[in-house]
């Protein structure tokens, strides 16, 4: 967002240059999911939002926001019991990674993401 974005004065920032700056990041490669071009837009609105809220701008100076679609919402998930019969299944130096996506609900690339020198057990898994 940055090297689009950049020195540009907010009265620039209109509808029709959001819809250029989501058009330019769906050209990029890797190619980013529309909730990951939605998230950085929030992050703008947002910005815009709080200089709305110190009188820095009006609300002649905040574009429209017409954002790509969110991501869908999970649907399924695993019983306990089942997740048990699951989790068996896995060598168990990987148990515990297993045992924190499921209860915690994250995506895999989070997780992945994690600074684990952090990471101390709640309880022993072996």
């Amino acid at each position: 967002m940055d090297e689009f974005f950049e020195r540009m004065p907010i009265t620039e920032i209109t509808a029709t240059k959001i819809q250029e700056y989501i058009a330019h990041r769906r050209n990029q490669a890797p190619k980013p999911s529309d909730a990951t071009i939605r998230r950085e837009l929030n992050g703008l609105r947002s910005a815009l939002g709080v200089a709305k809220g110190l009188d820095l701008v009006t609300d002649n100076h905040i574009p429209t926001f017409k954002l790509p679609q969110d991501s869908a919402p999970r649907e399924c998930f695993m019983e306990v019991k089942d997740f048990e019969k699951f989790l068996a299944a896995f060598h168990h130096n990987i148990q515990p990674t297993i045992i924190f996506l499921y209860y915690s609900g994250s995506r895999s690339g989070a997780a992945e993401e994690i600074a684990w020198s952090r990471h101390r057990p709640l309880r022993d898994y072996s």
